[in-house]
């Protein structure tokens, strides 16, 4: 058992036995009396498992409509919408609380995975390593849950590890603190080169960006070593294919990124309006009468994300221009991305990069761009808000191989 965990009973000496052993276990966990004016004043995020108890304070002789509703609305209190997949524990047998609680729930966006029933009467015995071990025995019928908890427990010990490493580089003492912010502008200094930034938060920024590509490769070490499947948990494949919609939006999770600057950044994805570029691009990379209808000219920018750091982007009549390919972001218009990959002209197949599916204006979408495109373009013609952010895998695939292309000799072989 691992993640946030929240105990909401109003009789706390009940459940003082579970907060003990949480407590000794060093489980983080909160505990609530059920009381709304009590309850957190913004519902919480990265809650996996809940403890509630099936009779709150003043639900003594109610219907168990009225019991389940104040429960729903009591879990409504304790749970963001963005909070993730977690788990009911309800102290009762009283399966038709549970599932009026269940109904009340179903389709909202705080709707559990799972809703799983402990005897409280073992742990109020003491007896709280059955009660575990019964959670345990539950769990395995929603192993995939099991898989978030394991790889989020594994980020934040490794989190925990790698600051403890990181701050042991500077010894205790009264200049402790001066010492840490020296190490921190030195890492800010290796980030930036020469390009002195003047605001003291960029600056924090740009330090802890160099800290997050150490810290992936920590998380990656401690993946590759701690990580391991449920007991009697098959990961196989063979199942129902996954629908295009959901594998864009996982694509989305994964490669894509909300833009959090208000300047062009590598990876940034802006719309255009150039008609004879669009044009152009229609029909070279498509075949004839297939053009999709929809599509939109792209832009992204490709400038090493160093430059943008150093500051040693290019001028040109005294303004920045950003190193940018363009092409075609359209909505799908045929049942598979399969089908809808067989619109592509074969000819100049080597030129072109293809990111999809992608989830975007609630369609599933494809973006098709194309290497001779490859150039430059001042930053005044990127100031609207970009749609979407390439995440750094995707940008540097595309950045490699669109330099590849660029300085490829051809292939003259007679067939």
């Amino acid at each position: 058992m691992g993640g946030q965990i929240v105990v909401v009973d109003d009789k706390v000496e009940e459940a003082t036995p579970l907060l003990t052993a949480l407590a000794k276990n060093g489980a983080p966990h909160l505990y609530y009396s059920g009381e709304v004016d009590l309850l957190p004043e913004l519902p919480l995020t990265g809650v996996r498992f809940v403890f509630l108890d099936i009779e709150l304070a003043g639900m003594a002789g109610q219907s168990d409509k009225n019991k389940a509703s104040g429960l729903a609305g009591v879990l409504k209190k304790v749970i963001s919408e963005e909070n993730g997949p977690y788990v009911v524990v309800f102290w009762t047998t009283h399966i038709e609380v549970i599932e009026i609680v269940k109904a009340i729930l179903n389709g909202k966006a705080i709707e559990p995975v799972a809703y799983i029933t402990a005897n409280k009467a073992l742990c109020l015995s003491g007896n709280v390593d059955g009660v575990v071990a019964h959670l345990n025995e539950a769990l395995k019928g929603i192993g995939a849950f099991e898989l978030y908890v394991k790889w989020e427990n594994t980020l934040n010990s490794s989190g925990k590890k790698f600051v403890s490493e990181f701050a042991n580089n500077v010894s205790r003492g009264l200049n402790w603190s001066k010492n840490t912010a020296d190490l921190f502008y030195w890492l800010y200094k290796a980030f930036v080169d020469k390009n002195e930034l003047a605001d003291k938060n960029e600056r924090f920024r740009c330090a802890c960006n160099l800290m997050n590509r150490s810290f992936v490769d920590s998380l990656h070490r401690a993946t590759i070593k701690d990580m391991c499947l449920p007991d009697g948990f098959l990961f196989e494949g063979g199942g129902a294919a996954l629908q295009d919609e959901i594998k864009a939006k996982l694509n989305n999770s994964l490669f894509l990124s909300l833009h959090d600057l208000n300047r062009p950044h590598t990876g940034y994805v802006y719309l255009s309006v150039d008609e004879g570029l669009k044009t152009m691009l229609l029909n070279q990379l498509f075949k004839d009468g297939d053009l999709p209808q929809n599509g939109s000219l792209c832009t992204i920018v490709v400038t090493p994300e160093c430059d943008l750091a150093q500051n040693k982007t290019l001028m040109c009549n005294g303004k920045k221009v950003q190193q940018v390919i363009h092409g075609i972001i359209y909505k799908m218009e045929k049942a598979s991305i399969c089908e809808e990959r067989s619109r592509f002209s074969k000819k100049g197949s080597d030129s072109r990069f293809i990111i999809a599916p992608i989830w975007y204006d609630n369609k599933v979408a494809l973006i098709v761009t194309h290497f001779a495109t490859l150039s430059f373009t001042a930053e005044d013609n990127l100031s609207q808000p970009p749609i979407f952010a390439l995440r750094r895998d995707v940008i540097f695939d595309l950045q490699s191989k669109a330099s590849n292309h660029v300085n490829r000799l051809g292939n003259f072989i007679i067939e």
